[in-house]
């Protein structure tokens, strides 16, 4: 029981759906970015170092995976996000934030950052609760962050497109899986960094705090 699809911003909906200036997959390189990207922030939580509202830092993890990029939903990301229409995809068994900009003439790289700052800032904006669970009153504040920093998590995939005819021009989407956002259930869990890998993973020996697959 519980909730698997990131929080859906409280700006409006866009009614209608336009067609993408592009249509084309993230690249490689803005793949491996995506997962660089995202590993770096978990890390951060990982070790303690996360800034929460009020000056004051997370807890570190016990359990936080490293995410690997999964092309299947990054396929997925980028059909929603050519829809170039301002609402949850709602696919089932996937986690899914969505970012949407009016800015134009930035780079894939340069719109995944922007969605990511946005995303991961809700921590340090609006604050993660003490127990680290994920319940009915948060879910929208922070769902985005939570999503990002779900210790589970193990896949992302992101889709950016640019929309000539919407009125924003830069929708971000990523999904992530296995979801995050069970409402009732922690973040992660809080104590010694790494500690607490899954079967089969095991902490990682470059120091960021996250649990590797064992076979890497």
């Amino acid at each position: 029981m519980g909730h698997h699809n990131s929080t859906t911003f409280l700006f409006g909906l866009l009614l209608g759906y336009f067609l993408p200036e592009l249509a084309a997959q993230l690249s490689k390189d803005e793949q491996d970015y995506c997962v660089s990207f995202s590993n770096n922030l978990r890390s951060t939580v990982a070790t303690g170092n996360q800034q929460n509202k009020g000056g004051g830092n997370l807890p570190s993890a016990t359990n936080m995976l490293e995410l690997a990029y999964n092309e299947t939903i990054g396929q997925t990301a980028q059909a929603w996000a050519d829809k170039c229409q301002f609402s949850h995809s709602n696919t089932a068994g996937l986690g899914e934030n969505i970012y949407w900009s009016t800015k134009e003439g930035i780079s894939n790289t340069e719109a995944l950052n922007k969605a990511f700052g946005f995303w991961w800032n809700e921590a340090v904006t609006i604050g993660i609760p003490e127990d680290l669970v994920v319940d009915a009153n948060n879910f929208e504040p922070i769902g985005h962050f939570t999503q990002m920093a779900w210790h589970s998590t193990t896949d992302i995939g992101c889709g950016v497109a640019k929309c000539q005819d919407a009125q924003w021009k830069l929708f971000v989407v990523c999904n992530y899986w296995p979801p995050g956002n069970v409402l009732g259930q922690m973040i992660y869990g809080p104590g010694a960094t790494c500690s607490a890998c899954e079967p089969g993973w095991t902490c990682d020996a470059g120091g960021r705090g996250l649990c590797v697959r064992q076979n890497q």
